[in-house]
């Protein structure tokens, strides 16, 4: 499989075909349903497919990727992220980051990001840190008190 990501604008055929992605235990906390198929459908979501064709994941910027709980400010882009579950754990998560990073850089003309993971996630947080991100919180979403972590990154 090829690492070149193509990212544009989210269609509602790979919507809805997110809304049924389903992870692994405990990773099953990221999985979604119909219900945010609308979610996905705002200005604020794309999806990421390589250069053949295939739904490699999705990228949300600004409030969607923020969690309950945490006191977000003015300050960072927050950037959510979701790799498809059939692709995690085959070293994609790194350069898959960086053409999200690379891609909101150049869209918001930003350099600096947030992200916000839930603190068990550590194969991601392993990704997050090697690509840069350092940690600066933690707190408790605010409706399942799951703790999370707040990561920022400089471009």
């Amino acid at each position: 499989m090829s690492n070149e990501f193509i990212i544009k604008k989210m269609t509602s055929e790979n919507a809805k075909e997110i809304c049924s992605w389903k992870y692994e235990k405990p990773y099953d906390l990221y999985n979604m349903n119909t219900d945010v198929f609308e979610e996905l459908m705002n200005n604020n979501y794309y999806e990421v497919i390589n250069n053949e064709c295939q739904l490699i994941g999705y990228f949300c910027l600004g409030k969607d990727a923020q969690v309950p709980g945490w006191g977000y400010n003015n300050g960072p882009i927050d950037i959510g992220l979701g790799l498809n579950p059939a692709l995690t754990g085959r070293g994609l998560g790194a350069a898959f980051l960086l053409a999200g990073l690379k891609f909101a850089k150049l869209k918001l003309n930003k350099v600096n990001f947030r992200l916000t993971v839930a603190t068990f996630n550590e194969r991601a947080i392993k990704v997050y840190e090697k690509v840069g991100f350092i940690k600066r919180g933690e707190f408790l979403h605010s409706n399942t008190n799951q703790p999370f972590y707040v990561m920022d990154y400089q471009y």
